[in-house]
């Protein structure tokens, strides 16, 4: 069963660990997300762990199922502030010192015209 679908990459999945513990003792501040982005995301880099690079799951192509998935990494953290205030009925929505000239609104919006 594995052979003939892609789950033999699964059996690969301790190379990726042991893969990322080496990045990790290179670059102590390197996170898992910027190391499967640097492995998986971006374009393939020839470099000198690329044998090793080549053995990680779902690197190679080795049978015709291909598979194109989109990866979205953002590390950004985002923070939602929703401030309420009391409802006062001293507190107009419309401020009273402007003055609307219906004439004036009405001669803007009129239908389209033939002619």
């Amino acid at each position: 069963m594995l052979s003939a679908t892609e789950l033999y990459e699964f059996v690969k999945l301790p190379m990726l660990v042991k893969h990322y513990i080496e990045h990790k003792e290179e670059n102590q501040h390197m996170t898992l997300l910027e190391f499967l982005a640097t492995h998986y995301a971006h374009d393939t880099i020839v470099d000198k762990d690329f044998k090793d690079d080549m053995k990680l799951p779902f690197k190679s192509c080795d049978h015709a199922t291909l598979m194109n998935v989109p990866v979205v990494l953002n590390q950004q953290e985002s923070q939602i502030v929703i401030k309420f205030s009391e409802y006062s009925q001293d507190k107009s929505p419309v401020i009273p010192s402007l003055s609307y000239n219906d004439a004036y609104l009405s001669a803007i919006w009129q239908p389209p015209r033939m002619g």
